[in-house]
C-alpha cells in the first residue's frame, strides 16, 4: 500500500474514531494495537473494509463490557425506588345511621292524694303553724296500690320541683324521700316508712322538725285504715332525729304532735259533697269549742260567715264540719276559719284556704 493510500486509511479511522462516544472509565487500562503494516497490496473495497473493522473492533469491544448488565451511560432516564415506604390512601367510610326515633311510653294513671302543707296563721298567741290538706294527683304506672300513691305523695314534699301556692309553706326539705312503705306485721293499721339518710337531719330547729313530722304524718295517715306509722333509716329504729335528737323509736300518730299545731287546721281538702254543698272539716281547740267559718269573694269581702261548734274544746281537742252553700262560690274565692277572743272579740288564728274549684292542685307545675 503507498504512503498516500495508508495516510487516508489513518485519517478515516481518526474520523470514525472522533464521530464516536467516549469510553466510560474503566478498572484496568486497555490498549488497541493497530495492526501491523502489510506489504501486499489491497483492492479499495478491501481496505476500507479492513478500516472498519478495525474501528468497529477498536469502540465495540469497550462499549460491549461496558454495556454488560447496565444502562449506557450518558442517557437522560432515570429511575429511582424508595424502599419500605408505602402510601396508602385514608379509607373512607360514610355510616348512615337512623337516630332511634323509638319512643317507648309506659301506661300511667293520675291518682287522688292529699298532701299536707301549712300555713302560718294570722293573730295567733302561739305562734304555731297550720296544717292544711290540698287535693292533689300522682302518675304513675297503671296498677299501682294505695302504698304506692302514698310513697309518691310523701316524696312530692321532698322535691325541688315543688311549687307551693302563695300563702302556703312546707317545712320538709328537699331531697327528704320515702324509700320503702310497707305495712306493720302483725296490725292492720300500721305503716313502716323506711326514709333516706337526709331524713335524720330535720327541718333546722325544733319548731320546724314538729311541724315536717306533722307533714309527713298526717300524709302517711291519709288512707282510711292506717292510724299510725313508724320511721326507720337503714332498717333500724330512729333515736336522734332532727335539731334536738327527738325519739322516734316509738309508732307515732296524728295526736303526737298536735298541740305544735295552730288550735285550727284543715284535716281533709275542701271540696263539694254527692249534694253539691262545699264541705270544710278539721280538728280546732278553741274557747268553749266554737269557731267561725268565712266564704271571700275574689276581692278578699265578706260574702258569707256562720258559727260552728267543735265536738270539744277549751283544752281538748274536737272535730269541726261546715257544710256551705255553693252558691256563696264563685271563681276565686276562698274560705277563712277562725275563732273570736273572748277578751277583746278580735279575730284569732285566722287561716285562709282558696277554694280551688273542687279541682286538684298540680303542685309539680305550679298550677
Amino acid at each position: 500500500m503507498s504512503s498516500n493510500d495508508e495516510r487516508k486509511m489513518r485519517e478515516l479511522a481518526e474520523r470514525l474514531a472522533a464521530m464516536s462516544p467516549d469510553a466510560p472509565p474503566f478498572p484496568e487500562e486497555t490498549t488497541v494495537t493497530s495492526p501491523s503494516k502489510q506489504t501486499s497490496t489491497l483492492r479499495p473495497l478491501t481496505v476500507f473494509a479492513g478500516a472498519a473493522l478495525i474501528v468497529l473492533l477498536g469502540l465495540g469491544i469497550p462499549l460491549i463490557i461496558m454495556n454488560s448488565g447496565e444502562a449506557p451511560v450518558g442517557t437522560d432516564t432515570t429511575t429511582t425506588t424508595i424502599a419500605g415506604t408505602s402510601t396508602t390512601a385514608p379509607e373512607t367510610t360514610t355510616t348512615s345511621e337512623t337516630p332511634d326515633t323509638t319512643v317507648t311510653t309506659t301506661p300511667t294513671t293520675s291518682y287522688g292524694s292529699v298532701l299536707y302543707l301549712t300555713q302560718d296563721p294570722e293573730n295567733s298567741f302561739l305562734g304555731n303553724p297550720a296544717i292544711i290538706a290540698l287535693e292533689t294527683v300522682v302518675a304513675l304506672e297503671d296498677g299501682a296500690d294505695d302504698l304506692d300513691v302514698l310513697r309518691a305523695t310523701i316524696n312530692m314534699l321532698g322535691n325541688p320541683d315543688l311549687v307551693v301556692p302563695e300563702a302556703f309553706s312546707n317545712s320538709v326539705p328537699e331531697g327528704v324521700e320515702a324509700l320503702v312503705i310497707r305495712r306493720a306485721d302483725g296490725t292492720d293499721n300500721a305503716l313502716i316508712i323506711e326514709m333516706n339518710e337526709a331524713f335524720l337531719d330535720g327541718a333546722g330547729g325544733l319548731l320546724a322538725d314538729f311541724t315536717m313530722l306533722n307533714q309527713l304524718i298526717y300524709t302517711a295517715t291519709q288512707l282510711p285504715d292506717i292510724e299510725e306509722v313508724q320511721f326507720i333509716v337503714n332498717n333500724e329504729q330512729v333515736t336522734q332525729f332532727g335539731s334536738e335528737g327527738l325519739d322516734l323509736s316509738a309508732s307515732v300518730n296524728r295526736e303526737t304532735f298536735q298541740n305544735e299545731l295552730n288550735i285550727i287546721y284543715l284535716t281533709s281538702p275542701i271540696l263539694p259533697n254527692a249534694d253539691g254543698n262545699i264541705v270544710v272539716e278539721g280538728n280546732s281547740n278553741t274557747y268553749e269549742a266554737t269557731m267561725h267559718a268565712r266564704v271571700l269573694d275574689p276581692e278578699g269581702n265578706i260574702v258569707h260567715e256562720e258559727l260552728g261548734t267543735a265536738t270539744s274544746g277549751s283544752g281538748e281537742w274536737g272535730e269541726y264540719l261546715f257544710v256551705l252553700d255553693p252558691d256563696h262560690f264563685e271563681d276565686g274565692s276562698s274560705v277563712q276559719l277562725l275563732w273570736y277572743s273572748p277578751e277583746d272579740g278580735s279575730a284569732s288564728n285566722v287561716i285562709t284556704i282558696p277554694y280551688n274549684g273542687g279541682q286538684p292542685w298540680d303542685f309539680l307545675s305550679g298550677s
